[in-house]
């Protein structure tokens, strides 16, 4: 089990390593309204601390950051590279209230009850073990504090599990798109209750071949409806409902 974990960080690891590098990802990822809405949902304050897991290009984080001066930000990720240039970016924007870390994938690096506030932007479906992960928010998130999800979902006709079989053909560390309810029942498990939730897309593509090309005929004409599946000339893009939810402590 553990070395099936260790396989699957360490290809999230590589692939998001490439990825991050490209503008082309932060287009894709990067909605303006979707921020603006998180952070109306989640309302950061200043003199609180929050944590964004899987930070990526620090999106969340930075813009915490910025509108709140006397936060304390702290975003972490499994690639050493995009952390080495998010600090630099800090740097050079003289902010002091953001620092991000490198994590290891598994258990989170701090101390218990030490963040007002966790978002966790497009990175859920990487998690090894869900349970374990919401467990190790709930421990470090103080009494009142909550957990921003923001995670595709399933469309509710996809019996097949088409959409978690197209993201496996990547290779990045994929483990599963979880349902509204599976979503609602691990973090209930967990001492959170669902606060405020709503609901985007994302579009992504990929490059097509003959092992998308065979997971399509095997589904239904409803089913490529519900997930918008477009072939424009080598590249085939897929869409996701995203729910994006606020768990409160």
């Amino acid at each position: 089990m553990n070395t099936n974990i260790d396989s699957l960080i360490n290809e999230a690891k590589n692939q998001f390593e490439k990825d991050l590098a490209h503008i082309g990802y932060s287009a894709i990822t990067g909605s303006e309204k979707q921020l603006e809405n998180i952070i109306n949902s989640s309302c950061p304050v200043n003199g609180r601390s929050y944590l964004d897991i899987g930070t990526g290009t620090g999106f969340i984080a930075f813009e915490i950051a910025r509108r709140f001066p006397e936060t304390h930000v702290t975003g972490i990720d499994l690639s050493e590279k995009i952390i080495n240039v998010n600090n630099e970016k800090a740097k050079a924007e003289g902010l002091r209230n953001i620092f991000f870390k490198v994590f290891e994938g598994k258990d989170f690096p701090f101390i218990e009850s030490c963040y007002d506030g966790v978002y966790c932007r497009y990175a859920f479906h990487h998690f090894p073990v869900p349970d374990s992960s919401v467990k190790e928010v709930a421990r470090i998130v103080k009494r009142g504090g909550f957990c921003f999800i923001t995670d595709p979902v399933p469309a509710e006709d996809d019996i097949f599990n088409f959409a978690d079989d197209f993201s496996r053909l990547r290779k990045d560390g994929h483990v599963k798109y979880h349902t509204i309810n599976e979503l609602n029942d691990v973090f209930s498990k967990n001492g959170f209750t669902a606060e405020s939730v709503f609901f985007d897309e994302i579009t992504f593509p990929r490059e097509y071949d003959s092992s998308y090309e065979a997971l399509i005929n095997k589904i239904p004409d409803s089913l490529k409806e519900s997930y918008k599946l477009k072939l424009e000339g080598n590249r085939l893009y897929i869409s996701l409902r995203v729910m994006n939810t606020l768990f409160r402590k």
